[in-house]
């Protein structure tokens, strides 16, 4: 039986003063699954990303991770959960500029004692892991210990990617994290992580504007399809 990672049900949602700007009926990612979210600027893709991650509270209807509700009125079950199980790639990535290229990879494990164990046994093996991540995303070794600060745009950008892996999270986000690469770049990025979520058994969900990457994931959803608030978010 195929178990689902994520499970949206009768969701909706209103900002405060605004219109409704999520109206969907049912949306799921199954286990291993990539599915490549689109939508141009304002559908509404970051609010349902925030609503996903448990980081905005569901107003009404349903969100369950791997089985667990995303519970509105319980934020510390839903800070756990998100620990726990999704790793998020930002369209910023929102690395720690003082800590190293493997400091900010190992980060999330001290967030959650479910990814640290995953990581390794010893602190030895978890920077192993992290470095073992960052290599195979493409990262050159005499930068991994340099502060992030001091990277590129696209080396920063490999370090949020494996610090959203370590741990075998059992779902990956990532908004818009190309935006600022070059196609070749873009797509040598691309191949890399999903390559390595498949590895890890990791759901994807990759949400951007550019419609051309859809090819490389195993499902397209239109985000105008199935949200019928039709409103800017």
């Amino acid at each position: 039986m195929t178990q689902t990672t994520v499970k949206v049900q009768n969701l909706r949602h209103t900002w405060p003063g605004g219109n409704e700007v999520i109206a969907i009926d049912s949306f799921a990612l199954e286990h291993g699954e990539s599915v490549f979210l689109a939508g141009p600027s304002g559908s509404g893709k970051s609010t349902l990303l925030g609503l996903i991650a448990g980081i905005t509270p569901v107003q009404s209807g349903s969100i369950e991770v791997l089985g667990q509700l995303m519970d509105p009125v319980k934020p510390q079950a839903r800070d756990r959960l998100r620990a726990d199980q999704i790793g998020m790639i930002f369209q910023l990535f929102n690395l720690v500029p003082y800590l190293t290229a493997v400091d900010n990879v190992l980060l999330p494990l001290t967030f959650s004692d479910r990814r640290d164990q995953a990581a390794g046994n010893t602190a030895a093996a978890k920077h192993a892991e992290a470095k073992r991540l960052l290599g195979a995303l493409g990262l050159p070794e005499e930068t991994w210990e340099r502060a992030s600060s001091n990277l590129s745009v696209g080396q920063q950008q490999r370090v949020a990617a494996a610090r959203a892996l370590i741990g075998a999270p059992g779902l990956i986000v990532a908004d818009e994290p190309t935006s600022a690469l070059d196609d070749d770049s873009r797509d040598d990025f691309l191949n890399l992580l999903s390559g390595i979520a498949r590895e890890n058994g990791a759901s994807l969900l990759f949400v951007s504007h550019d419609r051309s990457l859809a090819t490389r994931f195993d499902r397209f959803v239109d985000l105008a399809e199935i949200n019928h608030a039709g409103a800017m978010a």
